[in-house]
């Protein structure tokens, strides 16, 4: 009879296979048998985070530009992105551009859900004035393991933040369309009739929307 075992979901870290059998080892993120690597965690897509540097949430841009149209008033915006290797973020940071006097966002990592393919569950948030011009930063101290996520904002008022352009073409791959696009691209999705304060725990998918236009956001490695 064969069994299964999710080593990396469970607290075991090793297990023999049979009587006298080989070792299944978890190293880290790797398996291995009789401490001969077979599964390694996929990175190929990323060369690894290096510690108190800050990344980009896409590799898919043609260029910035600044604007208010990132961001809506009574709604929550979220964009996804991608964690290529398990890493530890101490915080996630936006530029404001044109401030708004007494204005301030609130962002926050929503988990991906994997049958909607949308915003699940609430894993960190903070809030930040945008009262002032300069880089923000939004202190969430996150472990995020591979896979992808949801970067959500949500304003008090609209200041200009710095964005992607509409010509994104890159982000058509991950968000798609309703129709081929030619002039401009989805570049996330927004959540309509949310008054501003903290974000739920449960993300509101109830009334989305494409957008054409998202805020640019960075995050820093412990």
């Amino acid at each position: 009879m064969a069994s299964t075992f999710d080593v990396k979901g469970t607290s075991l870290d090793s297990f023999k296979i049979g009587i006298g059998g080989p070792s299944l080892v978890r190293n880290g993120s790797d398996i291995k048998i009789d401490n001969s690597e077979i599964i390694t965690e996929y990175t190929n897509s990323h060369p690894g985070y290096r510690s108190g540097l800050f990344y980009f949430f896409t590799p898919l841009v043609v260029s910035l530009s600044s604007g208010t149209t990132g961001l809506n008033a009574s709604s929550i915006t979220y964009t996804p992105f991608y964690i290529a290797s398990t890493v530890t973020i101490s915080k996630f940071c936006i530029n404001v551009a044109s401030a708004v006097a007494s204005s301030a966002v609130t962002c926050g990592v929503y988990s991906h859900d994997t049958t909607t393919k949308l915003p699940s569950n609430l894993l960190g948030s903070a809030s930040v004035s945008t009262a002032t011009i300069g880089v923000k930063d939004l202190t969430i101290s996150l472990t995020l393991n591979p896979g992808w996520y949801w970067f959500a904002i949500t304003p008090s008022g609209v200041p200009n933040l710095t964005t992607l352009t509409t010509l994104f073409y890159g982000q058509n791959y991950i968000n798609g369309s309703t129709s081929v696009p030619t002039a401009t691209f989805s570049q996330g999705i927004r959540q309509s009739g949310f008054t501003y304060g903290a974000l739920p725990s449960t993300a509101l998918v109830s009334s989305l929307s494409s957008i054409t236009v998202c805020v640019a956001f960075w995050y820093q490695v412990t």
